[in-house]
């Protein structure tokens, strides 16, 4: 059952680069031109920990090839980037003047944070379980299988590209919502109307935002502290030999799931020393990285013995580096969201004063 865990990242690095491949597809045999947001589509979804919630994806509408076409965006997000009436750069198919996307690096992005999702799952099990070459040649098996069948599926549905997958998830979704109390998709197309319609749903208070960037703030800086703490320790730790023997587990409950980590705690003999010493590891996996009686390559302070952690390479560096990027990830989204709700203020009372 490891194995899932590489074979769940290759298929989010396969789908990442189907989502960059079709972009760019699409992008070689489209023409540059110029579109108008004219509405935005509201779409509903509801999950089980968060409730409703609500996505909006442009409605744009442009000329082409002497007709005026209309489209909705394939991506839906729950914040709004332009306004209705702004003009966007879009894609028009040169063999279907019906056919146009936005001319936007969201496809690319979003392919990049499933390849990049996908090889931090397939690195996580190269570095945390067991691999062999009949593991990886399995699983490699397993994932091509899969995609022949999943391409000869796709093809007797006449589906060759993301819009046409869109497009079938919508009608699947359609049908199975059929005669069932719900709330339909629509467009909004007045401004004000729209305008009002976020800020009533999807408004998040100025103070929470404020608080989200001192948060990413706090741990950026507890982030940089632990890494010259690290880098300083790194640059004059003495290495030496030492033995996996035990684990130590912390359990943890998140959502009624119960997970448990588990660190490994090393015994080492440093030189010109009678008496070993027994440390804990600072990084644990959800399965044990080590077995006992394993020998490690060990870095310890010279004036502190018990300071010391196994030798993992750029691992070493995680802890630090986790923290910069979550803490990274809060600040900007949060300096993003208030510069968000700062231009809608301005907008506001532009449209108040005329």
């Amino acid at each position: 059952m490891k194995i899932v865990f590489f074979i769940v990242g290759a298929v989010f690095v396969v789908l990442g680069g189907l989502v960059i491949w079709d972009f760019n597809k699409f992008k070689q045999s489209a023409l540059r031109s110029t579109g108008q947001i004219v509405g935005y589509a509201v779409k509903r979804s509801r999950t089980r920990n968060s409730g409703a919630r609500e996505t909006y994806a442009p409605v744009v509408q442009y000329q082409a090839s002497g007709q005026q076409h209309q489209f909705t965006a394939s991506v839906s997000s729950s914040h709004v980037r332009h306004s209705i009436g702004d003009a966007v750069p879009i894609l028009v198919y040169r063999h279907d003047p019906s056919r146009a996307r936005l001319d936007s690096p969201i496809s690319q992005i979003l392919g990049g944070v499933f390849i990049f999702m996908g090889a931090a799952a397939m690195a996580a099990f190269i570095y945390v379980f067991q691999v062999s070459i009949l593991s990886i040649g399995i699983s490699v098996a397993i994932i091509a299988l899969l995609a022949v069948k999943l391409l000869a599926k796709l093809q007797r549905h006449n589906i060759y590209s993301m819009e046409d997958i869109k497009a079938a998830i919508d009608k699947i979704k359609k049908n199975g919502t059929t005669g069932a109390h719900h709330k339909k998709d629509y467009i909004i197309t007045d401004p004000g109307a729209f305008r009002r319609h976020v800020q009533r749903h999807n408004s998040v208070p100025a103070w929470v935002l404020v608080i989200l960037v001192m948060i990413g703030i706090g741990v950026i800086s507890g982030g940089v502290y632990l890494g010259v703490k690290r880098i300083d320790f790194l640059q004059t730790a003495l290495t030496t030999q030492g033995t996996v023997v035990s684990f130590n587990s912390k359990t943890s409950t998140s959502d009624g799931k119960t997970t448990t980590t588990y660190y490994p705690v090393v015994e080492y003999l440093p030189p010109n020393q009678s008496q070993s010493i027994t440390f804990e590891h600072d990084i644990g996996s959800s399965h044990p990285a080590y077995r006992r009686g394993e020998k490690v390559e060990v870095l310890y302070s010279a004036n502190n013995p018990y300071e010391a952690i196994i030798n993992e390479g750029w691992m070493n560096y995680f802890g630090p580096g986790l923290m910069l990027i979550i803490g990274s990830v809060f600040a900007l989204a949060g300096g993003a969201l208030l510069g968000q709700k700062r231009k809608q203020k301005i907008a506001q009372h532009l449209e108040l004063d005329f």
